[in-house]
């Protein structure tokens, strides 16, 4: 009985410890990361490509990313989503639930900026109730909306109808807000007569495309040429610059067209125009101001008579003569014109009383270097906006302010990211280590800077870091766990009449730079031509590097150097990168003019064709870049934009990325080919010549823009 009673006690003191209804429930949320993209990006497309993995005590029923659900395949350890993103700036959250019932929220999460980019913009014109920039971009074929306080270009109509090769296209609108739609100068009829010649309009409203005046709407001579549109006051006339033949009048509302000024009305005995190229309204004078082109002149029209007369010109009233003006801008208040000139590459001021002409700033007058993207390139379009004349500009594809007091300049937008209304880095090279980018910058005469997750900049080394000095560069690679970068560097060395690459050491906390072995006098003859590539093997303590005379292995402790290869031809001379295939103990060379990557036995020295013709998959262009990744993963690009997954052993080639796949944003233009390859951890980079970086996710091919300086 005792015994009974023991065991019976036993077993409910076994039951209160483990509760009536068995293990204790699951209150512990799931966790999750985001490894696509890796760090604050920029996007040109209404969505973008996240992925991410997940994990939890229990099972995944759902991850989301600002309301999307992603898609998973194994239980969400690993996923993805395609999110819609709004133009500007959006912090892409993170959440997961779990079987339990269980929510995590914002338990990840990372920036993206939606902009579009400036290709090629014409005529502009300024929303004065909100500061709003709109723009014609004759690459883009589109209609660009320009936010000046954050450099957000947003995509506002599409104007591909319109054109038919590279000249014949529009180039300018005027605004009609208060009617909510935008005026379109049209200069092409297409064959099956979807556009016409003259003025159309784009609703805001319901994003239609509609005729206001053409041949078959509105009476009057026909428009031939629209290059300027001015809205006249009220809305009520809309004045029409048409290149060759004059100033017309349209009413915006039935169509109807005139002649207001040509060389013919109201007289011939009038100041004649040849190439009038753009015009702007002086409300206090009733009359519309007209730059030519090739008068050199600044002319007068009444708005009521049509008849001109002239206010400056080059040879007659005093001052800077008018040289190529192709942009206008009027200050009635001050009674000045304002003219862009192409020559001068800068602004004259007119009075519009005497005509006498001022320059008020060029990039002679303000730069020593032009290299700057603060400078005037070709100016189509400009505009005054308090005391300050804003232009956009389709040579440097960027809008500039300048202050008509104190000249002084700021960037309203550009295409460079991370700043939008800066200047990225224009890069030799650009490296991401240790999750942060290392960009060596060969405009700002050598100088590194490292740009963290948050996109902040930090000048590492060059000329101007105390006990740093400037580093020239096409080749380098970065130790983030030394914390150093080791760089390919060259000169032209007059004693050998030759270009020499040296390998030298860059202290990454300090920008102290030292050389680890010299071009010039290395032992064995020196490394002759640019570099052509670089691969670090740490555990080793080895760098190897490509010139045109052979890849050579050199010891980092003492710049003890070997000749691992020496070309048979010209196989080094059009190579653009080399990466270390470790675990098959080989260098991978990628270079122009090849179908097909180079292997080198990093001990024999042996070279073989690796991934060529016979490897199966999609051809290779011109292979252009390579690199292998932490766990042995190949990766290839090519002269077609294709990113290539290639299988260690046969070569064969698997292309998960292109202009056509998985989508069409975030490349670089059409003629800049991918150039270079990097790894970071597990992430995968691409870069061009433009210092345009990509991040490439591995697993569904997404892009999305890590770095962007040029266009």
């Amino acid at each position: 009985m005792l015994r009974r009673s023991l065991l019976l006690a036993a077993g409910a003191s076994l039951l209160a410890a483990c509760g009536s209804d068995g293990p204790p429930p699951d209150t512990t949320a799931p966790s999750a990361s985001i490894t696509f993209p890796s760090r604050t990006a920029l996007t040109d497309g209404d969505r973008i490509r996240i992925a991410g993995t997940a994990s939890d005590d229990g099972s995944i029923v759902e991850v989301t990313i600002n309301g999307t659900a992603a898609v998973s395949t194994d239980g969400f350890a690993t996923w993805s989503a395609e999110v819609p993103v709004p133009y500007g700036s959006t912090t892409l959250r993170v959440s997961a639930r779990d079987q339990a019932g269980n929510q995590g929220a914002d338990l990840a999460r990372v920036d993206v900026v939606r902009s579009e980019r400036i290709l090629n913009p014409f005529g502009a014109e300024r929303d004065a109730a909100t500061g709003l920039l709109y723009f014609v971009d004759t690459e883009a074929n589109a209609i660009g909306r320009l936010d000046p306080d954050t450099g957000i270009v947003s995509h506002i109509a599409d104007i591909t109808a319109f054109r038919n090769n590279s000249t014949n296209h529009p180039v300018d609108l005027a605004l009609d807000l208060a009617n909510d739609r935008i005026l379109l100068g049209v200069r092409y009829q297409a064959p099956d007569d979807s556009s016409t010649i003259g003025v159309w309009q784009f609703d805001l409203s319901d994003a239609a495309w509609s005729v206001v005046s053409d041949s078959a709407r509105g009476a009057g001579p026909a428009l031939q040429n629209p290059s300027d549109l001015v809205l006249g006051p009220g809305g009520q006339v809309l004045y029409v610059l048409d290149f060759d033949h004059g100033i017309f009048t349209v009413d915006p509302n039935t169509g109807n067209r005139s002649v207001l000024s040509s060389n013919t009305t109201p007289t011939t005995a009038l100041q004649n125009f040849q190439q009038p190229t753009d015009m702007a309204l002086d409300a206090n004078g009733n009359r519309l101001l007209v730059i030519d082109r090739v008068t050199d002149s600044l002319f007068a029209v009444d708005i009521a008579t049509g008849a001109r007369t002239l206010i400056s010109q080059t040879g007659q009233q005093s001052g800077p003569a008018i040289e190529f003006p192709l942009a206008l801008a009027v200050d009635a208040a001050d009674g000045v014109a304002w003219i862009y000139d192409y020559v001068r590459g800068g602004v004259l001021g007119v009075d519009l009383q005497t005509g006498v002409r001022t320059l008020l700033t060029s990039n002679s007058a303000v730069f020593g270097v032009l290299d700057d993207d603060l400078r005037h390139g070709d100016l189509r379009s400009l505009m005054l906006a308090g005391d300050e004349l804003i232009s956009i500009d389709n040579q440097i594809d960027n809008a500039l302010a300048v202050h008509t007091g104190t000249l002084a300049r700021r960037r309203l937008a550009s295409n460079a990211f991370p700043e939008l209304q800066g200047r990225s880095p224009y890069a030799a090279e650009t490296i991401p280590a240790g999750g942060a980018l290392h960009v060596f910058d060969w405009e700002r005469d050598g100088q590194l800077f490292r740009i963290n997750g948050s996109n902040q900049m930090q000048r590492v080394a060059g000329a101007d870091v105390t006990g740093s000095r400037a580093v020239s560069t096409e080749h380098a690679v970065i130790d983030a766990t030394a914390n150093v970068a080791y760089v390919a560097e060259y000169d032209f060395d007059p004693g050998l009449s030759a270009t020499v690459a040296t390998l030298t050491r860059v202290d990454l906390a300090t920008g102290a730079v030292s050389i680890i072995s010299d071009g010039a006098t290395a032992a064995g003859g020196p490394y002759t031509a640019f570099p052509r590539g670089i691969a670090l093997d740490r555990e080793a303590g080895n760098v190897y590097l490509l010139t045109r005379s052979g890849v050579y292995r050199i010891r980092i402790s003492d710049g003890d150097r070997q000749l691992l290869a020496a070309p048979t031809g010209n196989e080094f001379d059009q190579s653009t990168q080399m990466s270390l295939d470790r675990r098959n103990n080989r260098l991978l060379l990628a270079g122009y003019q090849q179908d097909h990557l180079i292997a080198i036995d990093t001990g024999s020295g042996a070279s073989s064709v690796f991934s060529g013709p016979t490897s199966s998959g999609p051809a290779f262009g011109e292979v252009v870049g390579v690199a292998v990744d932490a766990n042995g993963g190949i990766w290839a690009s090519d002269s077609t934009l294709g990113i290539f997954r290639l299988d260690a052993q046969s070569g064969a080639r698997t292309l998960i990325s292109s202009p056509t796949g998985p989508d069409t944003t975030n490349l670089p233009l059409p003629y800049e080919a991918w150039s270079r390859l990097y790894v970071d951890g597990d992430a995968l980079y691409a870069a061009n010549w433009s210092s345009h970086l990509t991040q490439i996710d591995k697993a569904t091919g997404g892009r999305t823009i890590m770095l962007k300086g040029r266009n």
